[in-house]
Formats: C-alpha cells, sequence, structure tokens
C-alpha cells in the first residue's frame, strides 16, 4: 500500500527521460531494469568507470551513449513486474530523496518545463476541487478534476501497478511528491550528501 506514493515518482522519471517523446537529443538514458552484452560490458569498463556516480543507471547509459552504443528504452508493462521498496516507507523516502533530484537536474529542459507545467495544473484542479467542496467554487471544478483523474490513471495503469483509488486521491501522492522532491534538492545541491543503505553518498 506504501508504495502508492511512488506514483509520481514512477510519471516523472519516464516522463522527464524523455525517451518517449521521440527525439533523441531530449532522451536520457535510464532504466531499474537494463541490459547488455558482456563484451560491451566490459569494454565500457563495466561499473569501475561510474562508480563515483549516485545515479549510476544514468551515469551508465550517457557512458554507452558516449561510447557510440545505441540505448533503446522500454515501459515494461506486461514483461517485467518488481518491487522498488517493499520494506516501507522509510526506504521509500530515502530511495527517492537520493535520485529524483539529481535525476530532475539531468533532465533535457522541454520535458522538464512541460512535466512541471502539467503538475501545476492538477494542483490547479485538487484547489478547484476544493473550493467548489466549500461553496465558493465554480461547478465545472469538479469536471475539470474528474478529467484530471482519468487522465491520471490512463497514465498510471502504463507506469506500474497503481489503483484506481490513488488517481482518485492524487493530491496526496501529489504533496508526497513536492515535499520529497523539495527535500531532496536541499540534500542534493545544498547539503551534497544523500543517504541509501545505511550508508552517506557524497554528491559530486
Amino acid at each position: 500500500m506504501i508504495e502508492q506514493l511512488s506514483a509520481f515518482f514512477n510519471v516523472i522519471v519516464l516522463a522527464g527521460s524523455g525517451q518517449f517523446t521521440g527525439n533523441r537529443a531530449w532522451g536520457r538514458s535510464f532504466g531499474p531494469c537494463a541490459a547488455c552484452s558482456r563484451v560491451d560490458y566490459q569494454s565500457m569498463g563495466g561499473h569501475e568507470a561510474i562508480k563515483s556516480a549516485v545515479l549510476e543507471h544514468l551515469q551508465m547509459g550517457n557512458h554507452y551513449r558516449q561510447s557510440g552504443h545505441a540505448n533503446v528504452a522500454y515501459a515494461g508493462k506486461g514483461v517485467l513486474q518488481f518491487r522498488m521498496y517493499p520494506d516501507g516507507l522509510a526506504e521509500l523516502t530515502r530511495g527517492w530523496t537520493k535520485s529524483i533530484a539529481l535525476g530532475a537536474g539531468s533532465t533535457a529542459i522541454v520535458p522538464l518545463i512541460g512535466v512541471s507545467l502539467w503538475m501545476v495544473g492538477l494542483f490547479g484542479a485538487a484547489i478547484g476541487l476544493t473550493e467548489w467542496l466549500l461553496g465558493s467554487g465554480a461547478w465545472w471544478s469538479l469536471l475539470v478534476y474528474a478529467f484530471a483523474v482519468i487522465q491520471l490513471r490512463w497514465i498510471l495503469r502504463n507506469t506500474g501497478t497503481f489503483r484506481f483509488l490513488t488517481a482518485l486521491l492524487y493530491p496526496i501522492t501529489l504533496s508526497f511528491f513536492t515535499f520529497i522532491f523539495a527535500w531532496a534538492s536541499i540534500r542534493s545541491f545544498i547539503v551534497r550528501k544523500v543517504t541509501w543503505k545505511g550508508r552517506d553518498i557524497h554528491v559530486d
């Protein structure tokens, strides 16, 4: 149940990667499940070549691209299924704190702006619904919110195993995402240190 809080993180990672826009200039190599040939892996120096990276999957993909190797990304729906943070809220929070702000920092500006505006729109729909429920908003705020829920439900069906209730109550997960993103930005760009698996990792 706690992993439903990852909803917006999953969406933002996929959308912000730019891999599915069709514009190769925006694409960033990433993936919790990656595969390559042993020959290519060894010729690129393996993980030794990117051992100082916090987001090793991004750096490894970039290392491959810079070396002239092709990178292809798939969402994986119907092919792969796994749990990222099965040990609860603390692990989930640490995991996304480690990666989400740094991942956003490596995102091309156009998809980053697009995703940001989309999230602002979702916040606006939630505020409009709240005002309507309190008797001070327009009736069509309900329709706008319903459209946001339907859209998000469709997106979540293609980005993970998320429930309809997660889409219906999206202001909860969106607020959680915003809080963690702000905290991750402080840890990554001001403190310059994140924590994962009991170790403090310094951000270069």
